[in-house]
């Protein structure tokens, strides 16, 4: 009798314990997202030792490891993994260009402070415009008043032309620090505008590089800038990425996108992070952003 109870007593403890135990060998278990960021890591820290490596392979090995780096798995958002708060310190906002003051109060009127546009001030542009072809400040408030979010799908054409005529006119000014950002932020106007998609049908959803014009356009777009002022500057990331992603620098694009994130919207930020993880055969942090779209909370939040 004795014996029974002993027995029964050391049963009764062991399942008791039993589901602690399960739940130490579940919390035990490796981590597959884990362990394939560490097999990762390590593959691409092997791959950089080699003192051959063409150095622009080398760059793009170094942005795969960082990011992967700044990874924590299971916990990838909406957010950038990299500080944005001074994200491009060279970096500058587009310049007026006006040496003969001849733009200077209509702009005022157009876009100052207590701008209320209207019908009478953009025939006054027009009128100065005929009266002074290829004065520059003209030239650049006629583009700037053209190149508005609500006008770019109706005017791109006209945009298209304004920018290569800005561009021609700075050309011939004297190339000061202020011009040479004049004349990037013209060319990336300019491929703002050739890469939006083409409206009406199913032609609203190709990618940049089904659109009326050809990466060939971009790319001189993204190398005059390159010449002007340099690369990695977040006013132009949109194209740079553009760029990188056509010639299969996914890393590099991945890199600068969590750098620009505050630059586009939360759905476009995710909808290309998730397309350069795959482009990148990452699967592991890939899923990651897949679910966000899958959950419906969470999908609601990426669309805000």
């Amino acid at each position: 009798m004795r014996i029974t109870i002993v027995f029964s007593f050391l049963l009764l403890s062991i399942l008791a314990v039993l589901p602690a135990f399960a739940q130490l060998r579940e919390l035990s278990k490796p981590n597959p997202a884990a362990v394939w960021r560490t097999a990762q890591i390590a593959s691409l820290e092997s791959q950089l030792t080699n003192q051959n490596l063409d150095s622009r392979l080398k760059t793009e090995l170094s942005a795969q490891r960082e990011w992967l780096k700044n990874w924590q798995p299971g916990k990838l958002s909406g957010n950038s993994l990299t500080s944005t708060s001074n994200p491009s310190p060279n970096s500058v906002a587009e310049p007026t260009i006006d040496p003969s003051s001849n733009a200077r109060q209509l702009r005022q009127r157009l876009f100052g402070p207590n701008a209320h546009p209207t019908v009478r001030d953009t025939e006054e542009l027009q009128k100065l415009l005929n009266s002074h072809d290829q004065d520059v400040g003209l030239r650049q408030l006629h583009l700037h008043w053209l190149d508005q979010p609500q006008y770019r799908i109706e005017y791109r054409r006209d945009i298209v032309e304004a920018c290569d005529r800005l561009v021609t006119i700075l050309a011939g000014q004297p190339q000061s620090a202020q011009v040479k950002w004049a004349t990037a932020y013209a060319c990336f106007r300019r491929s703002r505008i050739r890469m939006l998609p083409i409206v009406g049908g199913e032609s609203q959803k190709k990618t940049p590089n089904q659109t009326i014009d050809s990466y060939d356009q971009l790319r001189s777009d993204h190398d005059e800038i390159v010449k002007l002022i340099g690369r990695g500057h977040i006013p132009f990331a949109s194209l740079e990425i553009a760029i990188m992603r056509q010639d299969g620098w996914y890393g590099q694009a991945l890199g600068l996108l969590e750098r620009a994130s505050q630059t586009i919207t939360k759905q476009e930020f995710l909808r290309l992070r998730l397309e350069l993880l795959q482009k990148l055969r990452w699967p592991e942090p890939a899923k990651e952003i897949e679910r966000l779209f899958e959950i419906p909370e969470r999908a609601e939040q990426v669309r805000n």
